[in-house]
């Protein structure tokens, strides 16, 4: 008898050895750091507290400039996590983080190591457009720094997802304080890339050693369109509503935006990467949908209770306002609700109608990947205080497949909205009613303009199915499944997928979805 009730003890005793050993187990996704770099890191694990403190970097010249607990680390990873950034100053050294539980003192993992290889910091550089596919990087060393030795070796740009990918197209031309070289840049504008030389000198270190150089991408030009100034505000059904107008000609194409009222989600300004661009092809416009920018918000329980409704008929109403005819409508996510039921219940003033991952395609079922990635974004993604430029950066880069175009001076220079009392007003009264693409008067609403689409609804309206393939917030086989159904008994329906893109692919492949949607409705201007 007394062996029987040993076991289960010594047993129990295991589980919770194993327990704890799971539990002191934490994960990150950043090892690496050069000198003079910022960058963010998720720590995961199931022991890491709520309160907490870390330690490990005194003497390291690493300083931790953002901190932020995660009640949930992943959309898979149920453990609690912190997400961090980290700058590595001037003379860095590597560090090992501790997270330490602020009740015990005790740590409450392994530590984790961040290296940092001790090369000397030239000052960064900014890449050159040369034509189409090349680049002139130039590197002006200080005073008493000889690069001539760099041109003895090959030059190496360190890997980073983080970074634009750069390859050298030529050897690099060498003089005592300037480095040339030509490259090609693979990606979009992202976090300055890493260029190591070897073989360099200087006064300080007469031996010669490894230096590196931040090398950035110049900003897109479009990052300039769009300001504030040039806004524009037209009466829309009583709703005072914001709208930015470009081009010329007797087509015009109507941007319309994803997201509802929340101070988080996009505005017309969310059409930047678009907007000059299509601006060559069509006179075009983009709005801040209703309680969306600064477009008033609804009034009333009801107007959220009947939310998308609304938007639809303030979608019609704008192109009332406006003394628009015939016209081409592109709508994302959320926006492509309203374009399509504008174009079925009018389908005599649409020339061509563009659902891009559209929330048509989905059901609003949160048992779905797609949903429980949306859920987790609205409701895992930011501290309790309300969104930073981190975690916002981090949100993009979760509705991403890449870093293309993402950026935290960018992310900062768009947060002005966050500050307006209406859209947070708007958010807790349509919380208050629980209207989502979840909610049952959705889904109605999605299930009727199916059955108008496949019964021939869209028929005169050529219709363009634009999608990312690795999109996770709208799957892709949601995307084929709703090109299916708009296939089934319409006109003209094409379905155009863009390669290594997610859900923001409008700003991720800007050039493939300017392309897709110029192609397109370009074959059906007005005669």
């Amino acid at each position: 008898m007394a062996l029987r009730r040993l076991v289960p003890i010594v047993l129990a005793l295991w589980v919770g050895t194993v327990q704890a050993a799971t539990d002191s187990t934490c994960r990150a996704d950043l090892g690496r750091l050069e000198r003079g770099q910022a960058r963010p890191v998720l720590i995961c694990g199931a022991a890491i507290p709520q309160e907490f403190r870390l330690r490990g970097f005194a003497g390291t010249g690493i300083r931790v400039t953002y901190q932020q607990y995660l009640r949930r680390c992943t959309v898979d990873d149920k453990s609690g996590g912190l997400y961090l950034w980290l700058a590595a100053g001037r003379e860095a050294t590597s560090a090992a983080i501790e997270i330490v539980d602020s009740t015990s003192g005790h740590p409450v993992c392994e530590p984790i190591a961040i290296d940092v290889a001790p090369r000397e910091l030239l000052p960064a550089v900014q890449l050159e457009p040369r034509d189409d596919e090349r680049w002139r990087l130039r590197v002006t060393a200080p005073p008493g720094t000889d690069l001539r030795g760099a041109c003895e070796e090959a030059v190496e740009f360190l890997p980073d997802p983080m970074a634009p990918e750069l390859a050298a197209l030529d050897p690099p031309q060498c003089k005592r304080s300037r480095l040339t070289l030509d490259v090609r840049a693979a990606d979009q504008q992202r976090f300055a890339s890493a260029l190591v030389l070897r073989n360099v000198r200087s006064e300080r270190q007469p031996v010669p050693h490894d230096a590196v150089v931040h090398v950035a991408l110049p900003e897109p030009a479009w990052r300039r369109t769009m300001p504030d100034r040039q806004a524009k505000f037209v009466d829309v059904n009583g709703y005072r509503t914001r709208y930015f107008e470009a081009g010329r000609g007797p087509d015009t194409l109507i941007f319309v935006h994803g997201g509802q009222p929340n101070p988080l989600s996009p505005n017309a300004q969310s059409w930047r990467a678009n907007f000059a661009a299509l601006a060559r092809e069509f006179r075009v416009i983009a709005f801040d949908n209703l309680g969306h920018g600064y477009t008033d918000i609804p009034r009333s329980d009801e107007d959220y209770a009947a939310y998308y409704e609304h938007a639809a008929a303030h979608l019609a109403g704008l192109m009332d306002a406006l003394a628009l005819d015939r016209v081409h409508l592109v709508g994302h996510s959320q926006g492509g609700w309203p374009v399509l039921r504008v174009a079925l219940d009018q389908p005599e003033r649409v020339r061509c109608v563009v659902s891009a991952a559209t929330v048509l395609s989905l059901g609003g079922d949160f048992g779905k990947p797609g949903s429980r990635r949306f859920a987790y974004s609205l409701f895992q993604m930011h501290p309790k205080s309300g969104p930073t430029v981190q975690s916002l950066t981090r949100m993009q880069r979760f509705e991403s497949y890449s870093w293309n175009n993402i950026r935290t001076d960018w992310v900062a220079s768009d947060m002005a909205t966050l500050d307006r009392p209406e859209l947070a007003q708007a958010r807790d009264r349509l919380v208050k009613v629980g209207m989502s693409p979840g909610h049952p008067a959705f889904r109605k609403l999605r299930r009727q303009a199916l059955a108008d689409m496949q019964a021939g609804g869209l028929r005169d309206v050529p219709h363009l199915v634009l999608w990312a393939r690795q999109d996770r917030l709208a799957p892709m086989n949601a995307g084929l499944d709703f090109f299916a159904r708009a296939s089934e008994r319409g006109g003209l329906v094409e379905m155009h997928v863009i390669d290594a893109a997610g859900h923001r692919f409008l700003v991720e492949r800007p050039e493939a979805f300017n392309a897709a949607v110029a192609g397109f409705c370009g074959r059906f201007r007005k005669g």
